[in-house]
């Protein structure tokens, strides 16, 4: 059996957006996005679909409301057909009510971001989703994130040089942010991914815990604990140096 083609470490985003200023919006910050991204923008149901017909994306961010029809109709389209059934879809709307939450979860959408979005957000949400479904960028060079590093040999972070003496999880919780390299990864991801904590009533617990083991982190890193950064609401960042 002839292997798999090797996924490209470059994610192409589909962008369904009618607002042009949105759009191109949308455009900048996804490929100034700390993980490599170009996008694809089109402006309706009939140029999405034309799009999907040629080279898939890796994504799909998908606004709701289009000349038209709705994004509903799209996310039909996608999840019946076999070749872009396991797109990631991001649906970005002007108001995720419980009704339209459930409509969307029901026809496939994998996450939402309500308008106007916060940028942070947006891209720990859909670097998430890229994640969640295997695109990876680990064919690029890694992380220079220097004086900070990894030892996955010992498990252990290094600063300096110096070992900072992890445990398993802080371990497993830097090494999730130096794969996002230099990008936002959600609370709740964290929680789930290395917590292991997916129950809605004992995920408010999880994340009080989850802020303990970051301040332990931070604490370690000494003089360089600013590149641990909290993002208020959204999740955690370890900050690339600067040029």
């Amino acid at each position: 059996m002839a292997p798999p083609p090797p996924r490209p470490s470059l994610a192409r985003v589909l962008v369904v957006e009618d607002d042009p200023q949105l759009a191109e919006l949308l455009d900048s910050v996804l490929e100034n996005a700390p993980f490599r991204c170009r996008t694809e923008s089109v402006s309706s149901l009939r140029q999405a679909r034309r799009a999907l017909q040629g080279e898939l994306p890796q994504a799909i961010v998908l606004d709701m409301a289009l000349p038209d029809g709705t994004g509903l109709e799209l996310l039909r389209t996608v999840r019946a057909d076999e070749r872009t059934r396991r797109l990631p879809v991001l649906v970005q709307t002007a108001s995720v009510g419980e009704k339209l939450s459930v409509e969307c979860l029901k026809h496939g959408a994998d996450d939402f971001i309500e308008k106007p979005f916060d940028s942070e957000e947006l891209l720990a949400r859909l670097a998430a989703l890229l994640r969640r479904y295997g695109w990876s960028a680990e064919e690029e060079s890694g992380l220079e994130c220097e004086p900070l590093a990894l030892d996955t040999k010992d498990r252990d972070g290094l600063c300096f040089g110096r070992k900072l003496g992890l445990t398993d999880i802080e371990f497993r919780l830097l090494k999730t942010l130096f794969d996002a390299k230099g990008g936002v990864v959600l609370a709740q991801d964290l929680v789930r991914g290395v917590l292991h904590v997916s129950e809605p009533g004992v995920l408010r617990a999880a994340l009080k815990d989850l802020l303990v083991h970051m301040s332990n982190l931070r604490k370690k890193f000494g003089s360089q604990k600013k590149r641990l950064r909290n993002k208020r609401g959204v999740g955690y960042q370890l900050a690339l140096p600067e040029s």
